[in-house]
């Protein structure tokens, strides 16, 4: 009995993937609804999506652009410890569920106003934590942008050249071939008429 984990998705599965994907992506922040549902929601749409290839890392870049002020500061802040260069490929990683709790409880401590207190800011430097912070934001677009420009080579790579002609136009070719003369043609001159004959053997 073959193990389902190491089944490939069908077709079916990768449309579904992507459904749910794309459900993340355009959720967005309605102003009427409490921030601390939107929160919530938000998380319940990323653990689909990251089932589906969505790092903790973008969602937590997604989550703090979609704050409003001053909470999206404040998030950009308290953030710092939960992203960080991971060993040995230098890759950006995150920890998604860890800043969502911080940031509930500061939500629940603010009762519907501003932060209650300052972010934590300890670990990283600004400059160090503002450049992990950019890598997530552009890493996904960028996967993207590439994939999309894969596609076009191969789909230029599949077209066949529609003209294999000779690019220059008949009668404008530089260098025009001269008819050769026949047998026994005259050639006529102002002073003298010359024959062309074959060469006797």
């Amino acid at each position: 009995m073959s193990d389902p984990m190491h089944v490939p998705p069908s077709g079916r599965d990768v449309e579904n993937g992507r459904r749910v994907v794309d459900l993340y992506q355009e959720f967005k922040r309605d102003e009427k609804v409490p921030l601390m549902v939107f929160v919530a929601d938000y998380l319940t749409l990323w653990r689909d999506a990251h089932e589906c290839g969505v790092t903790h890392c973008e969602g937590i870049v997604r989550l703090i652009d979609s704050l409003p002020v001053p909470w999206n500061k404040w998030a950009d802040d308290a953030s710092q410890p939960y992203l960080w260069y991971g060993l040995p490929n230098y890759v950006v990683q995150g920890d998604m569920h860890g800043f969502v709790k911080v940031l509930l409880e500061a939500l629940v401590d603010a009762r519907g106003g501003p932060p209650p207190y300052a972010a934590p800011r300890r670990g990283l430097s600004a400059v160090h934590r503002g450049s992990i912070a950019e890598v997530c934001r552009c890493g996904y677009l960028r996967e993207r942008e590439d994939e999309e420009d894969e596609e076009d080579e191969e789909e230029e790579e599949e077209d066949p050249l529609e003209d294999d002609e000779d690019p220059i136009e008949e009668g404008n070719d530089p260098v025009e071939e001269e008819e050769p003369l026949e047998v026994g043609t005259e050639v006529g001159n102002e002073d003298t008429a010359n024959v062309e004959r074959a060469p006797e053997e």
